[in-house]
């Protein structure tokens, strides 16, 4: 995907239109999160509220904590299948980690940004 600019791009606008939306961190995601911000409570739900895309940066940034945020990869995440675009995320994060599987690298350049407790929908 991230080789299409025009798939990338309608993918990443595709995800900005549903904020906000819950995601689930995965185990390895949540303990990294809680390394690099031990001040802050992160749940295993968290709320997306900002989707970025970033080529320069990946894997998961650690931000200080300011405002409760933190961000991770999208490659880092579980959404619920209920929701109308997680068969795309699927798709996504399975190209993705095959991607980075052949360069041996961890880049992933969507980036979602997490605000503890602000929304709780259904996920």
């Amino acid at each position: 995907m991230l080789d299409k600019p025009d798939k990338t791009a309608r993918f990443v606008a595709m995800l900005k239109a549903a904020l906000p939306f819950e995601v689930e961190l995965l185990a390895s995601t949540l303990a990294r999160l809680r390394e690099c911000n031990p001040d802050m409570r992160i749940s295993r739900k968290e709320t997306v509220f900002e989707v970025t895309y970033e080529l320069s940066h990946g894997g998961i940034i650690c931000l200080n904590g300011t405002d409760n945020l933190v961000a991770t990869a999208l490659t880092h995440v579980r959404v619920h299948p209920t929701l109308p675009f997680a068969a795309t995320i699927t798709d996504y994060q399975r190209h993705r980690r095959k991607n980075l599987r052949k360069r041996q690298q961890l880049l992933s350049p969507v980036t979602l940004t997490l605000r503890h407790g602000q929304y709780r929908g259904a996920v």
